[in-house]
């Protein structure tokens, strides 16, 4: 059964999608709904965008020569254009949308990453980016506190340390107390990831 809003062909939405080679980056994008493929948990809305709200360098990097999922048939979207020809993301944006062939650059989007609002979409950004730069702390945490690497030049040698290091590197941005790092770095023991029943 569905538990969030659903939206009709034909309305408009903000939705965050990503490329099939490097899901965790999300584009925030506001997008015509051209078609839809209904589930029972899961709809998808294949969008026409209208509108992307990150700057024109940034999607020059990672949107520029990714692919994305074009439609319900699994086709690819391939954003292939030179990162010369264009100045500003007004210029990227009229492009695409009015392009002879518009419909080739139309990218899907699962319905639970839709909102009706730009600020519930950005909510939502900003929850999935935390959680990942969350994850990426604990893999920095794992890679530089092995033993392997004890002579590597950015090692840790215990978790206070590491700690310390984190405080310092966040402290302007939130409250880093040693139970939120505890809990973003606390690793299962290996029994632990052995009893999965």
């Amino acid at each position: 059964m569905i538990h969030h809003r659903v939206f009709p062909k034909g309305e408009y939405c903000h939705a965050l999608v990503s490329s099939r080679s490097n899901p965790n980056i999300l584009f925030q994008v506001r997008g015509l709904i051209y078609d839809v493929k209904m589930d029972e948990f899961n709809p998808q809305y294949r969008l026409k965008i209208v509108r992307f709200y990150d700057d024109i360098n940034f999607l020059k990097q990672n949107l520029f020569g990714h692919k994305f999922q074009r439609d319900f048939k699994n086709r690819d979207c391939y954003f292939r254009f030179k990162r010369d020809n264009f100045d500003t993301r007004e210029e990227f944006e009229q492009h695409i949308t009015n392009h002879k062939s518009w419909d080739k650059y139309t990218v899907v989007a699962d319905s639970i990453m839709c909102t009706k609002t730009e600020a519930d979409s950005t909510q939502m950004l900003n929850q999935v980016n935390t959680f990942l730069i969350e994850k990426h702390i604990k893999e920095i945490y794992e890679i530089s506190s092995r033993t392997t690497y004890r002579k590597g030049e950015l090692h840790f040698r215990n978790k206070d340390e590491f700690k310390l290091a984190v405080k310092r590197f966040l402290k302007d941005k939130i409250e880093v107390t040693d139970d939120w790092i505890d809990d973003i770095i606390t690793r299962p023991f290996h029994s632990d990831l052995d009893d999965l029943d």
